[in-house]
C-alpha cells in the first residue's frame, strides 16, 4: 500500500514559486527545495514531476492563488465596471510590491532569466500576455461603461 503523501501540493507549490522568484530558475536547486520546502527529493518528484514540471506548477498555483489576476479578471455573476478593476489592480500592485517580504513578479523574474524559446519562456511569455489582456480588457470595458473618476 502506497504511502499517503505528508503536505499540502498547493501549499509546497507557493513556497517553491517564492523560491523560484527569489533565487531564479537556474539559481533554485532541488536540494535548495527539498531543504526550504521540507520535502524529500523522490517525494518532489513523485507529486510533481522534474524542476521544470514543477516550475510550472508553481507559476500555476501562484497565478491561481495571485490578488493580482483576481483583481482584474471580470468574476461571474458580480458586476464591477473597469474602473474599479483597474483601481483595485493597482491597489493589489502598491501593497504588495511595498510590503518588504514581497518576492517580486515570478512571471517579469522568469522572462528576464529565461531564453525566448525555451518551453519555460514560452510559457512565461503566454502568462505576460495573459496579464496585459486582462488589464487591457478592463481599460477597454472603462472605456465602454463610462465609469468617470470618483
Amino acid at each position: 500500500m502506497p504511502r499517503e503523501k505528508e503536505f499540502s501540493s498547493n501549499e509546497v507549490l507557493i513556497q517553491a514559486a517564492d523560491l523560484f522568484t527569489r533565487h531564479g530558475y537556474a539559481g533554485t536547486s532541488m536540494s535548495m527545495l527539498t531543504e526550504e520546502l521540507g520535502v524529500a527529493k523522490q517525494s518532489l518528484y513523485n507529486a510533481f514531476g522534474d524542476k521544470e514540471a514543477l516550475y510550472l506548477q508553481s507559476l500555476q498555483a501562484l497565478i491561481n492563488d495571485s490578488p493580482l489576476v483576481r483583481a482584474i479578471q471580470v468574476r461571474l455573476g458580480v458586476e464591477r465596471t473597469g474602473r474599479v478593476r483597474i483601481a483595485d489592480f493597482f491597489s493589489v500592485v502598491l501593497s504588495e510590491c511595498t510590503h518588504p517580504d514581497h518576492p517580486g513578479c515570478m512571471v517579469s523574474a522568469g522572462l528576464l532569466e529565461m531564453q525566448q524559446d525555451s518551453l519555460l519562456g514560452q510559457q512565461l511569455q503566454a502568462r505576460w500576455h495573459a496579464s496585459t489582456e486582462m488589464l487591457r480588457s478592463a481599460v477597454e470595458d472603462g472605456q465602454r461603461d463610462g465609469a468617470g473618476p470618483e
